[in-house]
């Protein structure tokens, strides 16, 4: 840990000088541009060498570049439930088909085939109730219901009243899931609801192969996960 925290501090350091040295350019008369310019070329095959052995190492990714981080996108549920729906649609351009969909259907609920397959729509905050579900994913006669939490707490009842809903689409003959997803696996004032962390969503994600264009995204999700949900 020390490690990271050193080459985090001299990457940031670092990053700090290349401000400075920009708005110096700005000002430097052309006597001192060849000498800046040394200096500047000096410092970058510094900073290539710490990457590099920061590589070596296996501490860049984790280290100094996160999708997730840079974008300030580590806490907002919206964004991270858009991530999930987008995982979750078989249709989408993620190149996994409904790969992670049946993984996580027998990752929580020791289902080792979705009910059904065919047809299936993904929402994202669906209203029932006056309320918005965060992703409803539904199939031929089966539901998939998650709520979503990263900071905030579970309204009064919130998970109750989901239960209420849904369970009644069960009395009909369909399958019902429901999932409270949070950090850490926060156990939901209704019975009905599986508590899932998002450690799940991490082991999950690291068992599937993914196109080169989306493999981007999702490797940054899954350091993101450990380094800011210790997951």
């Amino acid at each position: 840990m020390k490690t990271i925290r050193d080459n985090k501090v001299n990457l940031d350091n670092f990053r700090k000088g290349l401000f400075t040295l920009r708005e110096d350019f700005a000002i430097i008369n052309e006597r001192e541009k060849y000498q800046r310019v040394e200096e500047f070329r000096m410092a970058f095959t510094r900073l290539i060498l710490t990457v590099n052995q920061a590589k070596e190492k296996g501490l860049w990714r984790k280290t100094y570049f996160n999708l997730f981080d840079i974008l300030g996108y580590q806490r907002l549920e919206m964004v991270h439930s858009n991530v999930l729906a987008w995982l979750l649609n078989p249709e989408e351009a993620h190149g996994l088909g409904d790969k992670f969909l049946r993984a996580f259907f027998y990752k929580v609920f020791n289902k080792k085939e979705i009910p059904n397959n065919f047809s299936i729509k993904v929402h994202r905050e669906k209203w029932e109730g006056g309320y918005p579900i965060d992703i409803v994913v539904e199939g031929k006669n089966w539901w998939l219901v998650i709520e979503n939490k990263i900071d905030s707490d579970e309204q009064e009842n919130q998970t109750k009243r989901y239960a209420t809903k849904y369970k009644c689409k069960g009395k009909l003959g369909e399958n019902v899931f429901l999932v409270l997803l949070s950090p850490t696996g926060w156990q939901p004032e209704s019975h009905d609801f599986t508590p899932v962390s998002y450690r799940t969503i991490r082991e999950l994600l690291e068992t599937l192969q993914f196109q080169s264009d989306s493999d981007v995204l999702i490797r940054h999700f899954i350091d993101h996960i450990i380094l800011d949900f210790g997951g």
